[in-house]
């Protein structure tokens, strides 16, 4: 499995997520709130709140300097919600923002327009090989996007080349306890992804916090700091596995549409309940039997 294969999937995934870009332009100016699990303080009411104040706890993990430009890069932007938000509050600032999907930077680059944003730029393309000069930025986040990387460790890399002397790399993501892999789960993983790769490569993708701590130092990172946000309140834990459980149905029909392709249309109708029933079960099993857990990450380039 290389980076073309994990990534065409999680592409795939956006594409039919946001399937009608168009439909946007029918929503106004507003900008979306974003599609995380918002982080709870005091005074925080309900997710939009929390949603909002994300951002804002965001921000002052970037710890942003207004007195000074500075470089600003958003790894797996989606519809650029959080980095419009950001840009607007820090007008000084220079952002950009990368996404695999092309329907998401269709939407990103409306909503820019629409809210006269100057001081964003959007690209689609692959944060692992993402095209940027090394030593660029002064800050670098990924909110629920470093997930996706098909190699922790190589994405730790990147994000080291892109980032100036003390420039900070702020992650918030679910890292998974334990993710079972054996003959079995490996080989159900590559027919419901339609895809091949061994358990090496899936080993590379399917990354626990205390592995992904050891790869920050072995990249050469410091100043390392990890708090995990469910235990602290801040993120409510049935809504990580609510939406887990939620994001399975889209997931599923799009792998299950691939696997009609290569089918009998009588008899995939005949299989889809059973297909799908057992897609879901098995899925839903390793989501609870991993225990995935959401954690704020900042690290600093030395």
């Amino acid at each position: 499995m290389n980076f073309a294969d994990i990534e065409h999937e999680i592409k795939d995934f956006y594409e039919r997520l946001w399937s009608d870009p168009g439909k946007i332009g029918r929503s106004g100016q507003g900008l979306f709130l974003g599609w995380h699990y918002g982080f709870y303080e005091k005074g925080i009411k309900n997710l939009s709140e929390a949603m909002i104040n994300m951002i804002d706890y965001i921000d002052r993990l970037l710890e942003l300097n207004d007195k000074m430009v500075m470089n600003i890069l958003d790894v797996g932007s989606g519809v650029g919600s959080t980095l419009m938000h950001l840009a607007k509050k820090h007008p000084n600032c220079l952002f950009d923002g990368i996404t695999l999907a092309n329907n998401e930077l269709k939407i990103a680059e409306f909503l820019k327009k629409e809210n006269s944003i100057e001081n964003i730029r959007f690209k689609q393309g692959s944060y692992m090989n993402s095209g940027f000069s090394d030593n660029y930025f002064d800050r670098i986040f990924a909110l629920e996007s470093a997930i996706y990387a098909p190699n922790k460790k190589d994405f730790l890399k990147e994000m080291y080349g892109l980032l100036k002397p003390n420039g900070k790399l702020v992650i918030i993501d679910t890292f998974t306890k334990k993710y079972i892999l054996n003959p079995l789960t490996v080989n159900i993983n590559n027919y419901l992804h339609q895809r091949k790769c061994t358990k090496g490569n899936l080993a590379n993708y399917y990354v626990g916090i205390d592995d992904f701590i050891t790869y920050l130092k072995s990249v050469k990172f410091k100043e390392i700091n990890v708090n995990d946000i469910v235990d602290s309140g801040n993120v409510k834990k049935y809504h990580i596995y609510g939406f887990l459980i939620y994001r399975l149905f889209p997931y599923l029909s799009s792998r299950l549409g691939q696997i009609r392709e290569k089918r009998n249309s009588l008899k995939y109708e005949f299989l889809y309940p059973f297909a799908f029933f057992s897609f879901f079960v098995y899925r839903a099993l390793l989501i609870f039997g991993s225990k995935p857990r959401y954690y704020s990450i900042t690290a600093i380039k030395k």
